[in-house]
């Protein structure tokens, strides 16, 4: 098993937005492989999202990350 922590910097005062794409795009990509974890920061380092993912090898990771792509599942539109 493995798990992989993405951690994105945002734009200030964004999270809304960002939180928003994300429950777009979550269903469909959680159709692939299931989300770990969601969180965002209010303390410390600001304006980060950190999701994390778990895979059963890098396989399973490289396959589901190129499914989701591929059918345009996965990664949200992240533009203004």
């Amino acid at each position: 098993m493995i798990y992989e922590f993405r951690t994105y910097e945002i734009l200030p005062g964004s999270i809304n937005q960002v939180i928003q794409k994300f429950s777009e795009k979550i269903d469909g990509r959680n159709s692939i492989t299931k989300i770990g974890a969601f969180w965002y920061t209010e303390i410390g380092p600001l304006n980060q999202i950190i999701h994390v993912w778990p895979y059963k090898n890098m396989e399973h990771r490289n396959s589901s990350r190129k499914e989701a792509m591929e059918k345009g599942l996965w990664p949200p539109d992240a533009s203004r």
